[in-house]
């Protein structure tokens, strides 16, 4: 299986008790997710041909390819 690396988490929590003991971690989404996100809003906002490539698994497709370079 090829796991693709995800950055780790994008924005990590680690929540303490009052007297600094931990309680609870919050990983939050991994830095891939948050780079296609990033990547998604971009792709949205520019007008795309409507010869069928405007799909939105294809926004998915490219989101997560550009986001997989970031991570390059």
């Amino acid at each position: 299986m090829n796991v693709k690396d995800d950055g780790g988490p994008a924005f990590p929590f680690d929540e303490k008790m009052a007297d600094g003991t931990h309680y609870h971690d919050h990983p939050g989404m991994t830095l891939r997710d948050h780079f296609a996100g990033q990547a998604l809003m971009g792709l949205v906002a520019f007008d795309r041909p409507t010869n069928g490539d405007n799909q939105p698994h294809h926004f998915a497709s490219w989101s997560y390819a550009l986001a997989d370079a970031m991570l390059a």
